[in-house]
């Protein structure tokens, strides 16, 4: 059995629909609009107290301000200020690093370094095929002078970047093996290929590990793999992929 309504009592129930979205919609309008003069509020408080101190730091510094630097800790400092630990900001030139990085190349001499007990470079690792190991460098050497810098607790900094370079510019080194001083008087920053497998032989099995991952890791593998089958003689293959963990102050340079 059909049953109608009558016209007035449709006009009531759109009314009351009406309302109720019009009562839903206001409330939703107002929680965001709060929410919005809140932020405004919060940021405009934020940008005041950085103007009032950027303003009396600029009339009483009698330093020179680098604004490329003090641009990258106010950015740095806003990040931090997240508590995040996967949030990090990175400067035009540290970005650049990451993505060479990320490429599975560097500039530099080859090497992975830390401060050692007495402030020297030491060097941890020699990359193949690297100007360090084209100047006989090897791991657990000190790098005791870079150019005219006597590296020691205070200069270590500089020295790191007194390494640093672009390719095809060239240093001078001082280092240190078994307690004997040796100069090089010349080795040329190039683009060097960092290695991230490493393989070697277990009786008759071939052990390959891997410590991180970059464009480079695939053809580092299958590098691997076809030496110790082809050459090496390797029964089986043992795969152990680790990330390694450094020191927070080693570097590659």
């Amino acid at each position: 059995m059909n049953k109608k309504i009558s016209l007035g009592l449709a006009l009531a129930l759109m009314f009351v629909i009406t309302a109720v979205t019009f009562s839903i919609t206001m409330i939703f309008s107002r929680q965001m609009f709060s929410t919005t003069v809140t932020n405004v509020s919060q940021r405009e408080a934020m940008y005041d107290k950085l103007s009032e101190i950027d303003s009396y730091v600029r009339k009483n510094y009698y330093g020179t301000i680098d604004e490329t630097t003090l641009n990258d800790y106010i950015s740095m400092g806003y990040i931090a200020g997240l508590s995040d630990q996967y949030a990090t900001y990175y400067s035009a030139s540290q970005y650049a690093e990451l993505q060479q990085e990320n490429a599975g190349k560097l500039v530099g001499i080859g090497i992975r370094a830390t401060r050692s007990e007495s402030g020297f470079i030491q060097v941890t690792e020699v990359y193949p095929d690297s100007p360090a190991a084209e100047a006989n460098i090897k791991a657990g050497d000190l790098i005791v002078k870079v150019n005219d810098i006597d590296v020691t607790a205070d200069t270590y900094n500089d020295a790191i970047s007194e390494i640093g370079g672009k390719a095809g510019t060239k240093l001078s080194l001082t280092v240190r093996s078994d307690n004997k001083d040796r100069e090089i008087s010349e080795i040329t920053r190039r683009v060097v290929v960092t290695p991230t497998v490493y393989p070697k032989m277990i009786g008759t099995a071939g052990y390959i590990k891997i410590v991180d991952f970059n464009e480079n890791t695939y053809d580092q593998f299958k590098k691997a793999v076809e030496d110790l089958i082809g050459n090496q003689g390797a029964q089986s293959l043992i795969n152990i992929n680790k990330q390694i963990s450094y020191k927070k102050d080693t570097l590659m340079m």
